[in-house]
């Protein structure tokens, strides 16, 4: 029976230390003491666990949102900036010379990323800021943007309506 009681025990424990690692970025938790995750989903390609991500918002306002990625392996800034620019392009209201703007300023920010980094997008108003794990990367203010951003993610023609779906499973707004 003793056995049993540690094995339950270290179980909590290490359930309690998962949980806690993923956590928003100091900075944000100070600033917005009131996000909340409230989906999450694990993202797959082909049987390969590629990232973590959960949603995190406020009951207050649906202007202040987050998207915390935990990345399950290492991913280059090229081969993320290339399916946020496929993704956006497949976004309501994009033309080529607006996805081109935006495909250089998120050039500027977005990182390579290794197993157990962390990318959070902070959503706050017309604004969105990059954080790659404590970090502030830079931040794009346009409310264009910061809409077609988020869609990818949650909007109503998001790509995969599975990930959506789990997402916004707890969602003060939706």
């Amino acid at each position: 029976m003793k056995w049993f009681n540690l094995l339950f025990i270290a179980l909590f424990i290490h359930c309690g230390i998962a949980t806690n690692a993923h956590a928003l970025p100091s900075s944000i938790a100070t600033n917005y003491p009131n996000l909340q995750a409230i989906g999450e989903y694990n993202y797959s390609y082909f049987f390969l666990d590629v990232y973590n991500i959960k949603l995190y918002q406020t009951k207050d306002t649906s202007d202040i949102q987050a998207l915390d990625i935990k990345y399950q392996r290492d991913l280059s800034a090229g081969r993320r900036l290339s399916k946020a620019v496929e993704d956006l392009e497949k976004q309501e209201n994009v033309t080529p010379l607006i996805l081109k703007k935006w495909e250089k300023q998120m050039k500027a920010i977005f990182p390579d990323v290794v197993k157990g980094d962390h990318i959070t997008i902070l959503k706050h108003d017309i604004i969105t800021s990059f954080y790659h794990n404590e970090k502030l990367q830079g931040s794009i203010k346009d409310p264009a943007f910061t809409s077609a951003f988020f869609n990818v993610w949650v909007g109503k023609e998001a790509p995969d309506k599975n990930m959506r779906y789990r997402l916004l499973e707890g969602a003060f707004y939706k």
